[in-house]
């Protein structure tokens, strides 16, 4: 799986997982940051798009990945930081 179809998964997952809040693939961008200060998803939203995210990375490429460890991390050392460290990651365990 490549790097640009591993970042439309994810963006794919954010809006399946955020949904209600009326959130809009397009709107991400790699610099879009996902945990810490000024992050575009509230605690719920990120755990809800985690689940997502793992599932449907699981279900493109056999591969597993367990991102919730990262929510414990510093938001600075987490591969959840941003929309690109988070495809970053996954690439990496693709």
């Amino acid at each position: 799986m490549d790097a640009e179809s591993i970042r439309q998964l994810i963006k794919d997952a954010l809006e399946a997982a955020c949904m209600t809040k009326g959130l809009d693939a397009a709107d991400f961008s790699d610099e879009t940051v996902l945990h810490g200060p000024g992050a575009a998803l509230d605690s719920l939203d990120l755990v809800m798009s985690i689940v997502e995210i793992e599932s449907r990375f699981g279900e493109a490429t056999g591969a597993e990945v367990n991102l919730a460890d990262a929510v414990a991390l510093p938001p600075e050392e987490s591969p959840l930081r941003t929309l690109g460290t988070l495809a970053a990651h996954l690439v990496a365990s693709a």
